[in-house]
């Protein structure tokens, strides 16, 4: 037997790339922005509810009563729809950001959907609230979800104001 070679370096790289590739498959959020890690292949099968990781240090603040498009990164369009939740400091479920449509919780006309308008109600506000973004695999089994949250806090449209001219 001769002497063993190490892996070309082309090799390794190939593998890597392609292990990325493979990890990058499912959901994660982009606005607003992911907790600390913004990893796509949280489940409710491998992780803790109701995110899949603690808080982090990343925090958005929205307005009460505010517009805007929640946005995620879809690298696989999987069976099944979206829900956009937020929850409370103690990361109970307290309010759907998406309709029900025909008895379903989850939105479903669009496999490969990678955003959803929202709007806030103008009467809530929440400090260190949690938007969660659930994706059915229904291939996977019925009940398979995954999931990304983005830590925020809902502030009175006072708030605005008041920091107006602040760096």
């Amino acid at each position: 037997m001769g002497p063993q070679r190490a892996p070309s370096t082309s090799l390794v790289l190939c593998v890597v790339l392609f292990g990325l590739d493979c990890a990058l498959g499912h959901v994660a959020l982009v606005y607003p922005p992911a907790r600390k890690y913004d990893l796509d292949f949280l489940d409710n099968s491998r992780t803790k509810p109701p995110c899949g990781m603690p808080r982090g240090t990343i925090k958005t603040t929205l307005l009460e009563g505010s517009k805007f498009n929640v946005t995620w990164h879809l690298g696989y369009p999987h069976k099944g729809g979206f829900k956009i939740q937020l929850l409370d400091q103690l990361e109970r479920p307290v309010l759907d950001l998406t309709p029900t449509i025909q008895g379903s919780e989850f939105v479903s006309n669009d496999a490969t959907a990678q955003s959803y308008h929202v709007q806030l109600p103008t009467d809530f506000t929440c400090e260190n609230c949690t938007l969660r973004l659930l994706r059915q695999a229904q291939e996977w089994g019925p009940n398979y979800k995954f999931w990304s949250c983005a830590d925020v806090d809902i502030k009175p449209r006072k708030y605005a104001a008041d920091t107006e001219g602040t760096s």
